[in-house]
Parts: structure tokens; C-alpha cells; sequence
């Protein structure tokens, strides 16, 4: 019988021990106390126990929580659950509270280790909704081009624009809209982003941004279309003979008196191109019809130009 008590008192020690070991822990890292963090792993600390006494939250939370890069890493390196979720706070992640709180350098580092993007707490919130909420545009940015995605609903049927929008949030409103989310999603009541937006007194900020987001998107496809026009242009196969085909081209034309000097020239007339646009160009430049090959490029794209307008 007193073996049994004395292995029952050694048990209990044993855990008390542990809480106590958790405990400071916990505080360690909640205070980004790197070298106590250290000491107290090095003493047998379990990297993934949990604050007591309701045991809920890791170490990791605590230090992401708080904005501690430093002491996330030396957490992470023990070997630190990096999906662990707290058992107190609806079972968000040590991402959840690095977005939510504007962390960017930690939410680096949490994805680096393998973070979820995707994890939901016990609401469906991912990262990226607390960081729409909490208007960071860069952690939202950060969180997207690591997948996550951006038409996410939570159990209300929000998504990231919904939490942005309804605070006024244009930064990250405007990254949203530039990734693509759905600005005509509803929420379980019926209501768009922009509605909510509007009934908080952020309707007139959030059009700005969508007007913004859209002029750049036009100049964007403008800039990609004539971009594939010069692609275009640059890979196409030519063959000039320049002879006839220079003299065919009317002298009122925008380029015509610019290429008079040339026409019935010997290498005009005898030297026929068959390739792409930078043979055209160094062939241009090695007859000595130009004086440097800056001057061949420009002048080559203008008569190629008109040699299209007036094929064989």
C-alpha cells in the first residue's frame, strides 16, 4: 500500500513538474526570451506542451502570437508543431495569430516550416481571412502567392473581401481584387462585400479601389497585347526583295521618303533575307546600309512594317 501511494506521489510530481516546465515555457516564449527558451529545451522541455492550466495554446502560439520571429525559429528548429491548434482560442493555428495580429515576418517564417494555408478554425476562418480583417495587405499578398485561396468562406459565408471591405480596408481590398476573388459573393444573408462595405460607411473607398484595380487591369492587357504583337513580330519569318517591294511602297506612306535613300541601291536590289528579325537587322548592319546596329534595328522595324502592309 505505501508503494502504491509513493508511485502515485512520484507520478503526480512528475506532472507537476512538467506544468511547471510549460508554464515558464510558455511565458519564455510569449516574452520572445530566447535564451531562457533555449535553456529550458536543453532542461527537457516538450517543445509542444501546453499552457496550463487549461493546457490549450503551444509555446509556438504564444511567440507568434507576440510578433517573436527569433523565438518561432528556435521553436520550429526543437521541432515545434507548426499546425498544432490552440484548444482555447477555436482551434486556430500559430499562422491564425501572426496574420490576425500584422506579423508579416513571422507568417514568412511559419509558411517556410510548412504552415497550412488552408487550416480552418473552428469558425472556417483561414489565415487569410484574419488578414483581410486586420487590413494587411502584405501578409494577404504573402498568404496568396503561398495558395491560399482567396475565395475561402468562413460559417457566416464570408469571404477575405467581406472582412476587408466591411473595415475599410482598401490595401487589402485592392490585392484581393488584383488575385481574382469573387466580388459578387454573398454572405449567408445575401450581402456582397461592397454592400457591407457601404451599410460601414467604406462604400465610396472600396468603388475607388475597384475603379484603380480595373484601370490597371485595362493597362495591364494593353501592355500584354502589344508586348505579343512585338513577339509576334520579332518570330516572324520574312523575305524581302528589296527591289521592287521598296520602290512598290508609296512615297506619301508615314516611312516612305524614309526609305527613298535605298531604293534601287545594288544590296536593295540583289540581297534577298530569309530568317527572323535579328538576321534581318545584323544583315541590315553588315551591308553598311546603317551606321550603327541601333539605328539598323529602328530602321528595319519600319521598312519590315511596311513590307507586311504590301505583300507579293
Amino acid at each position: 500500500m505505501k508503494a502504491l501511494l509513493a508511485l502515485a506521489l512520484l507520478v503526480a510530481l512528475l506532472a507537476i513538474g512538467k506544468s511547471v516546465h510549460a508554464d515558464k515555457l510558455h511565458d519564455a516564449a510569449a516574452a520572445g526570451d530566447v535564451a531562457r527558451i533555449q535553456t529550458m529545451l536543453k532542461a527537457g522541455a516538450n517543445v509542444n506542451a501546453r499552457k496550463p492550466p487549461v493546457f490549450g495554446e503551444t509555446a509556438l502560439h504564444a511567440a507568434a502570437h507576440n510578433g517573436h520571429t527569433a523565438a518561432v525559429d528556435v521553436l520550429l528548429k526543437a521541432g515545434a508543431n507548426v499546425n498544432a491548434r490552440s484548444l482555447t482560442t477555436g482551434g486556430r493555428t500559430a499562422l491564425h495569430d501572426a496574420t490576425f495580429n500584422g506579423h508579416v515576418a513571422v507568417v514568412e517564417v511559419l509558411l517556410k516550416a510548412g504552415a497550412s494555408v488552408h487550416v480552418e478554425d473552428n469558425f472556417g476562418m483561414t489565415p487569410l481571412h484574419d488578414a483581410a480583417a486586420d487590413g494587411d495587405a502584405a501578409a494577404v499578398e504573402i498568404l496568396l502567392k503561398a495558395g491560399a485561396n482567396v475565395n475561402a468562406k468562413d460559417e457566416n459565408t464570408w469571404t477575405a473581401l467581406h472582412y476587408a471591405a466591411v473595415n475599410g480596408h482598401v490595401a487589402a481590398v485592392e490585392v484581393l481584387l488584383i488575385a481574382g476573388v469573387n466580388v459578387n459573393a454573398k454572405d449567408m444573408n445575401g450581402e456582397t462585400a461592397l454592400q457591407l462595405a457601404v451599410q460601414r460607411g467604406h462604400g465610396a473607398a472600396v468603388r475607388k479601389a475597384a475603379e484603380r484595380v480595373g484601370d490597371k487591369a485595362a493597362a495591364a492587357r494593353a501592355k500584354a497585347k502589344k508586348e505579343a504583337e512585338r513577339l509576334r513580330m520579332a518570330a516572324c519569318p520574312f523575305r524581302v526583295c528589296m527591289g521592287d517591294r521598296i520602290r512598290s511602297i508609296p512615297a506619301s506612306e508615314k516611312w516612305g521618303e524614309e526609305t527613298r535613300p535605298y531604293r534601287g541601291s545594288l544590296p536593295f536590289e540583289q540581297y534577298t533575307v530569309q530568317g527572323t528579325r535579328k538576321d534581318g537587322v545584323c544583315a541590315f548592319y553588315a551591308n553598311g546600309w546603317f551606321q550603327s546596329k541601333e539605328q539598323a534595328l529602328s530602321k528595319y522595324d519600319k521598312v519590315l512594317t511596311l513590307l507586311l502592309r504590301f505583300p507579293e
